[in-house]
């Protein structure tokens, strides 16, 4: 079994970011769609999807994870959600948003300061979620078994 630390790390780090992107991303846009002009319709929806596509799976998984049960499972469910609803968002915040291209240099940071964070954290999860999909098959492997050898008997005469 995966140490407890590493296993309740990343079950922190995903209830941190998982409640994070469903209040900005999911609960944001549900309430306050039509509130942003700016923005382009399908990013605003591709955000939204993203917040809801990320949050449930994580979650899931990552308590798989924290109790080892069905761990495999459990960071396949982190790393894929991480990789798809993270692609999402990052495709719509560049491309969709235009949150890089402000007027200012200062405004461009600001609002890209949150993104690039989220976006940092979800690679993290990947690397995470991976290091322990790895120490499933290591834990079966390492059990120090160490089988008795029957060939070599002093009781012979």
């Amino acid at each position: 079994m995966a140490d407890f630390g590493d296993r309740w790390r990343v079950f922190f780090i995903a209830v941190i970011l998982s409640v994070w992107l469903v209040i900005i991303d999911g609960l944001n846009f549900c309430f306050n769609f039509d509130e942003d002009q700016d923005s382009e319709d399908w990013a605003k929806i591709l955000v939204l999807i993203s917040g809801f596509i990320f949050a449930v799976p994580v979650l899931i998984g990552a308590f798989l994870l924290l109790i080892w049960v069905k761990p495999k499972v459990g960071a396949l469910m982190v790393i894929i959600s991480c990789i798809i609803a993270g692609g999402m968002r990052l495709l719509a915040t560049l491309i969709g948003f235009k949150d890089f291209w402000q007027e200012t240099y200062l405004d461009s940071t600001t609002s890209g300061t949150t993104d690039v964070a989220i976006a940092a954290l979800q690679v993290y999860l990947i690397f995470d979620s991976f290091y322990l999909y790895r120490q499933v098959g290591k834990v079966t492997a390492d059990n120090n078994y160490q089988p008795v050898d029957l060939t070599d008997r002093d009781d012979e005469v």
